[in-house]
């Protein structure tokens, strides 16, 4: 049963809302408004949570505001393109298409952008678990949520710099953070590998077991308290004068008063549509599972090759790489079989057998400034976009989608959401 202090408060004004993509982002935010009592449908042409909302690394992990363009991260492009177990990769036929991304991208190093990102992440997300926990308590989930912490594992104590540009961000936002020696390494990870003799700890971060499980708990949810899931594909905006009427369809054409924009990837599609056009690019990723019944405490990042290994129901999930190809493209198997070595050399109890494993490749809706696009079109401001979010969706979605609902209902946000602006770089086209 729903808690209204813990959830929501009802909406003065209800509204039919249409809610485009049934990710963690789209699900979230339709259940939210829903249980304000909106009248909500929610829309996609794919079974939900079957995107990047399936394959993701499963961690709810407020730590993760620092942006990836930062001052110097384009001296490391080149190490990484080189090392096949690297966490980067590029299809080079895909880089004229990528110019626009990498443009911005190198903006959003400059002078005081990467703290103003840094500053703007952590209104979002620093406090994900807490944001999260009223949800799954409401809704019975919590059984799928442990909040035991992130480890960021080094090789080598010297190769952590307190002063590197990335800490300094994360202990003025207020991330807390405790280094752990290579002995209470081996006590509190005693399947980790020895290699690894130094670690940060931080322990308001969380993960879940079983990402796909959230999802349909949450769509389950939403549907128990009168929410619609239709299997369709938006191909337009019904608008009238100012105000939008109805969602387009291949068919038919959804009455609506508001809509959302939550479709992943397939948002750069959708924007367009409205002559917003943003550098939101696919960063693939991939994992593999591997059935174990081997014990992890935390979920465990490399920090040298950024791969991260999290426990989940029935064996482990590795996941990592960004990979830039374009959309559309068959997957690279060879990198998630690279994510199993890497896996395995990070905790030498993990079987090799590679039958029993299985792989996944997801697109990531990517952003050249690690901020995702939240906020009215220009457009048209009874539309949405709440997509972008590239590797936080997961810790993201409730913040994200206590925002939306404040914006349905025109309320102010409870935090300032004008560095989501999604007009920060689009190009209007008329």
């Amino acid at each position: 049963m729903i808690q209204q202090n813990e959830v929501t408060v009802m909406s003065a004004t209800r509204r039919k809302v249409v809610v485009i993509g049934a990710g963690i982002i789209g699900v979230t935010s339709a259940l939210v408004l829903q249980s304000e009592g909106h009248h909500v449908t929610l829309i996609d042409p794919a079974e939900p949570g079957t995107g990047a909302s399936f394959g993701n690394a499963g961690c709810f992990n407020s730590s993760s505001i620092v942006p990836l363009a930062l001052p110097g991260v384009l001296g490391k492009i080149p190490k990484w393109l080189a090392d096949p177990s690297g966490p980067l990769s590029i299809r080079w036929s895909h880089l004229p298409r990528l110019a626009p991304w990498l443009y911005h991208f190198l903006a959003a190093t400059r002078g005081q952008q990467p703290d103003r990102n840094a500053a703007a992440l952590s209104r979002l997300i620093g406090s994900s678990v807490s944001n999260l926990e009223p949800l799954v308590r409401a809704f019975g989930l919590e059984h799928l949520v442990r909040r035991s912490g992130h480890l960021l594992a080094y090789r080598r104590e010297d190769a952590f710099n307190p002063n590197d540009l990335a800490w300094r961000l994360r202990r003025e936002n207020g991330i807390p953070f405790l280094e752990v020696r290579r002995e209470e390494l081996a006590q509190i990870e005693p399947a980790l590998s020895g290699d690894y003799r130094f670690a940060i700890r931080f322990p308001d971060n969380g993960f879940t077991v079983d990402p796909k499980a959230l999802l349909d708990g949450f769509l389950k949810a939403f549907l128990s308290i009168g929410g619609s899931f239709r299997h369709l594909q938006a191909t337009g905006f019904a608008i009238t004068g100012s105000s939008l009427t109805g969602i387009e369809t291949p068919h038919t054409t959804l009455p609506c008063e508001r809509a959302v924009i939550a479709a992943g990837i397939g948002s750069g599609v959708l924007a367009r549509f409205l002559g917003e056009h943003l550098p939101l690019q696919a960063e693939r990723g991939y994992h593999t599972f591997v059935p174990t019944d081997l014990r992890l405490n935390h979920s465990i990042m490399d920090a040298d090759l950024r791969f991260v290994a999290t426990p989940m129901n029935g064996g482990i999930r590795i996941a990592g790489l960004a990979e830039f190809a374009g959309n559309g493209r068959p997957p690279n198997w060879k990198f998630a079989s690279a994510l199993h070595e890497l896996g395995r050399g990070m905790l030498p109890g993990l079987p090799d057998d590679r039958k029993c494993a299985s792989r996944w490749m997801g697109s990531r809706p990517s952003l050249p400034d690690s901020l995702p696009a939240i906020g009215r079109s220009h457009a048209c401001g009874d539309i949405i976009h709440a997509f972008g979010h590239g590797h936080i969706g997961l810790t993201a979605a409730p913040k994200t989608a206590r925002i939306i609902a404040d914006l349905v209902g025109d309320r102010p946000p409870s935090i300032d959401v004008s560095d989501f602006n999604p007009g920060r770089f689009a190009r209007r086209r008329h």
